[in-house]
């Protein structure tokens, strides 16, 4: 049953990671209403503060300065308490500020195979204008890409890996409690 409350964890920060397009902000809000902790969309977050999308500030100032924001975001959100933040994937490349970030917290890492990610990716309608290509080649061989540089960042970033391929929202939920429930 995945609307039952969980008690409260121990640690600051449950902190979700994967590639873009794996769950992160949906799942991620719905661990935070079970246990009533703030959430945080790191990508919405920096929206807000740029006064602008992802992909309009990236097509304005480039993915450096895009990056420097996110890397600063990071830094500030070690000092926040009771949340569960959903990072942007390319968040784990920040290493010293995943590594503060980290420190009382629980890393959950939401992974899929870059099929499933391009096909998620095609049919939601926000990718166009919240997702801006990395690389700007083929989709499917940009996310093979990327993920081959990151998976190692995430695998060693993490505290659990969850398969989201085949699953839904619910199922990935409740894998998520079961892991919470055994670390609390």
């Amino acid at each position: 049953m995945t609307g039952q409350k969980l008690s409260p964890p121990p640690r600051d920060r449950i902190i979700f990671t994967g590639f873009r397009g794996t769950g992160k902000s949906a799942v991620g809000r719905k661990i935070a209403e079970l246990i009533d902790f703030n959430f945080i969309d790191t990508d919405d977050t920096l929206e807000i503060e740029l006064g602008c999308t992802v992909c309009e500030y990236v097509k304005r100032a480039g993915w450096p300065a895009f990056r420097e924001q996110e890397r600063l975001l990071l830094a500030r959100l070690a000092g926040v308490r009771q949340a569960v933040i959903a990072t942007g994937g390319g968040a784990i490349m920040h290493q010293a500020e995943w590594q503060g970030l980290r420190q009382n917290s629980r890393v959950i890492w939401l992974r899929a195979t870059a099929a499933t990610i391009r096909q998620r990716l095609d049919q939601d309608c926000e990718t166009a204008t919240q997702r801006p290509s990395l690389t700007g080649c083929d989709p499917l061989a940009e996310i093979e890409s990327v993920l081959a540089e990151r998976e190692p960042l995430y695998r060693a970033g993490s505290d659990v890996s969850i398969d989201t391929n085949g699953r839904i929202q619910d199922e990935i939920v409740a894998l998520i409690r079961e892991f919470l429930a055994k670390e609390y």
